[in-house]
């Protein structure tokens, strides 16, 4: 219990003055659809879900994430409803949903972040043999992650000129290499 005192203090102290503006490609909360139509919120898997849990029950930040499925679509009304609170219990978060086309969405998760970057971040590759970087790769490249990551951009650039002072944007895993220059362009600060 002394490590999350610290660590709410720590806390405290950065993020006094400036906001935290988190991005990830999974976020916090992960609404299903229920068999009657409705989206049911639960919490989100994966790392960084578990890394910002503490903090997320202590401390007020916007967490911006890919809407995974189609509750996370609904809930954010296809990305027009921009802020949401966290439904979870505890939870002080404010959410933004990043929706993209399926398609290009498909192209930047399947084609692209975990078949090719999540074995170039782990060093994986065989350099002779592989990774084969072919056309669809390209294609990938050009119509998944570079979209994509200009989507979280755009987001987290609408968020940080919206807060009172220049936020701390963290981006989060290969998922989003080129979003902090993307949004550097825009927001300096």
């Amino acid at each position: 219990m002394a490590e999350l005192a610290g660590l709410n203090e720590l806390y405290s102290a950065v993020f006094a003055k400036r906001p935290l503006i988190l991005a990830s490609n999974r976020g916090p909360v992960e609404h299903q659809m229920s068999n009657d139509g409705r989206p049911e919120a639960r919490r989100g898997s994966g790392s960084v879900v578990t890394a910002f849990s503490s903090l997320a029950q202590t401390h007020e930040f916007t967490w911006v994430a890919s809407a995974m499925g189609e509750g996370d679509r609904v809930v954010s009304n296809n990305g027009q409803a921009p802020h949401l609170k966290s439904p979870l219990p505890g939870h002080k978060i404010n959410l933004r949903y990043v929706v993209t086309p399926r398609r290009v969405y498909h192209k930047y998760y399947n084609i692209l972040c975990n078949p090719l970057l999540w074995f170039l971040q782990h060093y994986m590759w065989n350099p002779p043999y592989n990774p084969n970087v072919d056309a669809a790769v390209h294609d990938a490249w050009e119509g998944g992650y570079i979209p994509v990551n200009q989507a979280f951009a755009n987001s987290v650039i609408e968020e940080a000129r919206c807060a009172e002072q220049a936020p701390i944007v963290i981006g989060h895993d290969y998922h989003l290499y080129l979003m902090p220059e993307l949004v550097r362009q825009e927001v300096p600060d």
